[in-house]
């Protein structure tokens, strides 16, 4: 059973209460207390903050985002609050302070992480301890902290609305550093998913192809799901032109949607089959070298091009 906790019900002055400078959150969007002040006028201040009386006047433990909303309405001088009993210890404080926090997602990734760490410092506790007294599943605080354990450059991103990092990026680029027992690999990664805009399924399989195939470059194995995707779109475009009965009876086209199955079979038989057997392989390797025969004379301009020249290539055209 958990602890129940008794807090009076009070309207106090505004200007009676002071702000908490250890506050979690540190940066508030102008906009959007704009956008709650109307809204406290419109229908009034649906949930009260938290305070804890101190002498003549109360310290904010919870909601100063409804506080800076109410404080910006001309026809407030009083918020609703929820009044801790004056014996409140400070740990608990910090507890209810970082949970209401946790709850509402009002906190950034770095704000929420660099919270959890100084909640799990001042109070000595295990990653375990503090999911239980948080109410967060162990692992999801785990990817949480991550974020703290790379350079300032990675955090940005993350935080930044308009970057394709994310808290998942990190914790595969960690335990590719991990499993590989080489630190520079997370770097290695995390720049590429910034070069290439990759997402975290993409980032997924390129790590995958990476582990599978050793001798393999991570530019490399990047490269071959840069050139999935692009493959993925030209399937879609194809599905689409079928479906809506416009299928071109060209037969540059029956040839490109043949390279595009064959495509995606070899996909299936790198990623299920492995090795072929020797009974096999031979036969493969024979058809392989005469498609590759006859690309280089209907296709001249691919001759002696690197995998990376060829991406590049196609990343260009798509931007046109």
């Amino acid at each position: 059973m958990g602890r129940w906790y008794t807090m009076d019900f009070a309207r106090i002055p505004l200007d009676k209460i002071k702000i908490d400078k250890n506050q979690s959150r540190q940066e508030f969007d102008a906009e959007g207390i704009k956008q709650l002040a109307r809204s406290i006028d419109e229908v009034g201040q649906l949930q009260p903050v938290i305070v804890k009386k101190n002498g003549d006047e109360y310290r904010l433990v919870a909601g100063e985002r409804r506080y800076r909303a109410v404080k910006k309405s001309s026809s407030r001088e009083k918020i609703a609050a929820l009044i801790l009993k004056e014996d409140t210890g400070e740990s608990l404080l910090k507890q209810i302070q970082l949970i209401e926090n946790l709850q509402r997602e009002d906190l950034n990734p770095l704000e929420r992480a660099l919270s959890i760490k100084r909640f799990i410092d001042e109070n000595n506790l295990t990653k375990k301890e503090a999911s239980k007294k948080l109410g967060v599943p162990r692992t999801t605080l785990t990817e949480w902290l991550n974020i703290l354990e790379v350079p300032p450059r990675y955090r940005e991103e993350v935080i930044d609305e308009d970057s394709p990092l994310t808290l998942s990026h990190i914790s595969i680029a960690k335990a590719l550093a991990s499993r590989t027992g080489d630190p520079t690999k997370l770097k290695q990664l995390l720049d590429v998913v910034l070069k290439y805009n990759l997402n975290r399924k993409e980032t997924k399989e390129s790590v995958n192809l990476y582990r599978k195939y050793l001798h393999m470059p991570m530019d490399e194995a990047v490269s071959v799901i840069l050139l999935r995707r692009e493959r993925q779109k030209l399937s879609d475009r194809l599905r689409e032109e079928d479906g809506s009965g416009r299928g071109n009876p060209n037969p540059f086209n029956r040839l490109l949607k043949s390279f595009n199955k064959t495509g995606q079979t070899m996909e299936e038989v790198m990623e299920k089959a492995g090795v072929p057997d020797e009974d096999i392989k031979e036969s493969l390797i024979d058809e392989f070298l005469y498609i590759y025969q006859l690309m280089e004379i209907m296709v001249p301009e691919l001759k002696n091009k690197k995998v990376a020249d060829l991406i590049e290539g196609i990343r260009k055209n798509n931007s046109l």
